[in-house]
């Protein structure tokens, strides 16, 4: 019994002799390690602790940020072997680091394209932020610098003695970039020759610590130069928008870009899933039964909505600037909130939203977000010195877009995800869905709730396909019966409807006639009064009698189509011509 202790003993000391000189080590590199744990420190804070206590759950791009972040840290300390010069070749990122923590801290956002890029279209302002954050700037520039030098000399004796640090880190980054890129389905863009904007894509959503902040900059700058080119080439442009009659009341108005919502599974449509119980039964909706996008890309969709430009003339009103500008024109203050991240796949929409007085981006954020700091905004607008408040606000959600699950807390999910592939990808979709409708609701009682005269558009992107039939197709993109037709509705306050009862008894006229997202500048324009010259607003107005309704065209991979004649006219058409014929 005592040999076999002693065999024991004898054959765990190496692995005891090992462990110890691992401790060993750590120890020795203790000063690294806690340089190491401060990088990673925005990516542990926001995707891991801050997202599982506001109930986002653990942020999946941790998955990829993480071991992102411990490799390159590894590669860096490998590859400048002297660990006090590679400290010293750090130190620009401590400065990014900081701010990522500031602005996790103060505004529950990380550093990443959409706050860059915010930050260069206003970085004429710099100096003056930092002027408002007085003392406490200057002791966290004091604390930064001393704390940086006391590392640096507490390594000035530590060297990388083999390259083994930098073999592991060299392996750990291409499995973690090439699994990154499998997830993100970089694969079909070889495929189809694209193989550059699938790259393009995975960098675009690296976020590890501390080097994350070079491709998101990349990103930001992309954003930034195509938004200053526009500025530019619309700098002397107006709408010379004017308004009749000036209501005495505050008004507040606000279009929801809804994102990936189909229309036939909201129950506010008939859906049989109870998935928008709450907008169901709110007084003052008008759902309008027969709206079709334009086009089922975001990037493009959007833009034909808050501009004039039009897909059967693509090169009228290129350069124009977007309804928010027209809202400007007449002395409202101008909103953009959103919950989607900036960056260069979302083309002119960086530009557009720049026109606003205030920007701001929650990106990985739940939509709800969106209607605290609008209701925010209220509370602050609510003050003795100015007692009519003009205001218009655009929140850009992220709705049902893909992955459906990430879209709402579990917690709050009515329907539960069993069942086969199709089954699973339903519910989920239908959560999502579900959860819109809580935040649109909260965002009504909201509006309800402030003085005076306030409405409220909602319209969605495109649709979204739901392995709806033979052809198994998930996502949109496809333009089809599936990812055209879309969820809109008009809201208007108990003030709004008796002041102007014409326009809203117009809208309920036209609920049932056939759509499409071209209607949106001039129902946003007519809601607050806004005239245009040369321009006759009642022509594309759900607000107006003298509403025209043409084909409903589309794009469809560069070519324009009519719906109507591709799929047929659907079945509000002929409520829509009884009606129409009627009046």
């Amino acid at each position: 019994m005592l040999a076999r202790s002693m065999h024991l003993t004898l054959g765990m000391r190496p692995l005891l002799n090992w462990a110890k000189s691992q401790v060993h080590a750590a120890w020795q590199f203790r000063l690294p390690i806690l340089s190491g744990l401060f990088f990673l420190s925005p990516v542990l804070l926001f995707d891991l602790v801050l997202s599982v206590l506001n109930g986002r759950g653990v942020d999946k791009l941790v998955l990829f940020a993480l071991p992102a972040s411990v490799f390159w840290l590894m590669a860096v300390y490998g590859l400048i072997r002297n660990v006090w010069v590679a400290h010293l070749a750090l130190f620009p990122f401590y400065v990014s680091t900081i701010a990522d923590l500031y602005l996790i801290l103060n505004y529950d956002m990380r550093l990443t394209s959409s706050t860059i890029s915010v930050m260069l279209e206003n970085s004429v302002s710099a100096g003056d932020y930092v002027q408002t954050l007085g003392a406490s700037t200057y002791i966290a520039i004091f604390v930064m610098i001393a704390s940086f030098g006391l590392l640096t000399y507490g390594m000035r004796r530590l060297r990388v003695q083999s390259w083994r640090c930098l073999k592991i880190a060299a392996i750990g980054l291409s499995l973690t970039y090439t699994s990154a890129a499998f997830a993100d389905g970089i694969l079909a863009h070889y495929e189809d020759g694209t193989l550059g904007i699938g790259i393009e894509d995975v960098l675009a959503h690296d976020r590890n610590g501390p080097f994350g902040v070079i491709p998101q900059s990349y990103v930001a700058y992309q954003v930034y130069e195509d938004a200053i080119e526009y500025q530019r080439k619309a700098a002397s442009f107006r709408f010379g928008a004017t308004r009749r009659v000036e209501p005495k009341e505050s008004e507040v108005y606000v279009l929801v870009i809804g994102e990936s919502s189909r229309r036939d599974h909201w129950s506010l449509y008939g859906y049989p899933r109870p998935t928008t119980p709450r907008i169901d039964r709110t007084p003052n909706v008008i759902p309008f039964k027969d709206m079709l996008t334009q086009e089922a890309l975001t990037q493009v969709s959007v833009p034909l909505m808050i501009t004039r430009r039009s897909i059967e003339r693509p090169r009228v009103h290129l350069d124009e600037k977007s309804i928010i500008s027209a809202f400007k024109e007449v002395g409202f203050r101008t909103f953009w909130l959103s919950t989607q991240q900036r960056n260069h796949w979302t083309g002119p929409l960086n530009r557009y939203s720049g026109e606003a007085n205030h920007v701001a981006f929650f990106e990985r954020r739940f939509d709800m977000v969106l209607v605290d700091n609008l209701r925010d905004i209220l509370n602050k607008a609510t003050t003795p010195q100015e007692e009519r408040q003009k205001l218009f606000f655009v929140l850009h959600t992220v709705g049902s877009h893909f992955v459906y699950g990430d879209r709402y807390p579990e917690a709050t999910a009515p329907f539960k995800s069993v069942g086969t592939k199709k089954e699973k990808i339903v519910a989920e979709y239908d959560n999502s869905v579900e959860y819109t409708d809580q935040v649109l609701s909260a965002l009504i009682s909201t509006l309800a709730k402030y003085r005076g005269l306030t409405a409220l558009l909602y319209v969605s992107d495109h649709g979204e396909n739901l392995y709806d039939d033979s052809r198994m197709l998930l996502g949109h993109f496809f333009e089809n019966e599936y990812d055209i037709p879309i969820p809109a509705f008009l809201w208007v306050s108990p003030s709004y409807a008796a002041e102007h009862i014409e326009v809203v008894e117009a809208a309920k006229r036209n609920a049932v006639r056939p759509l499409s997202t071209n209607v949106v500048f001039s129902t946003l324009a007519q809601m607050a009064g806004i005239e245009i010259p040369s321009m006759d607003i009642g022509k594309l107005s759900v607000l107006s009698d003298h509403l025209q309704t043409g084909p409903r065209f589309f794009y469809k991979h560069g070519t324009i189509l009519d719906y109507d004649k591709l799929f047929g006219p659907s079945d509000t058409h002929a409520q829509a011509e009884h009606h129409h014929v009627g009046d």
